[in-house]
């Protein structure tokens, strides 16, 4: 994950939100696409780990050799959907590389690798091509991807 900088910008607003124009730029490729998720953030300018409102939060946004810089508009309001003071804040940004992942169809930073099945009737890591076949039966309850991975002290991982 990248960081996009912080950019110091002041917020000439009344008590009322008002927008604000936020412009950034992405890595620029030579030739086809690259997709990225984006996060910005509005931060107090005197202490940028102080997040006043994060107002992008995972945006896929496609670099093209064409296209790399974008501008995203911040409301004027915090975290809690109230107008911020005037003044002046400051704006973070990250930045991750991202594919779309055959499991949801959305795009993700990161995903689980395939690794195998546990019966003969599902693909095998060798046949990709069959991952998006339906199958006749369900045994995922809540048709969902992976929710939760942890590992144990002793490196069991554990997940649902």
């Amino acid at each position: 994950m990248k960081k996009l900088g912080l950019l110091v910008m002041t917020l000439v607003t009344g008590w009322l939100a008002n927008s604000a124009s936020v412009t950034y730029e992405l890595p620029a490729v030579q030739k086809g696409e690259k997709t990225y998720l984006v996060t910005l953030a509005i931060v107090d300018a005197k202490n940028p780990d102080w997040v006043v409102s994060t107002f992008v939060a995972g945006k896929p946004v496609t670099v093209t050799p064409d296209k790399n810089t974008f501008t995203e508009t911040w409301d004027g309001l915090d975290e809690n959907f109230m107008p911020v003071p005037p003044g002046t804040y400051g704006v973070k940004g990250i930045y991750s590389p991202a594919e779309i992942w055959p499991v949801d169809g959305k795009y993700h930073a990161i995903t689980a690798n395939f690794h195998s099945t546990v019966s003969a009737f599902l693909p095998t890591k060798d046949t990709p091509e069959n991952w998006t076949i339906p199958l006749p039966f369900q045994g995922d309850p809540v048709h969902a991807p992976l929710a939760d991975i942890d590992v144990t002290p002793d490196g069991i991982v554990v997940s649902c």
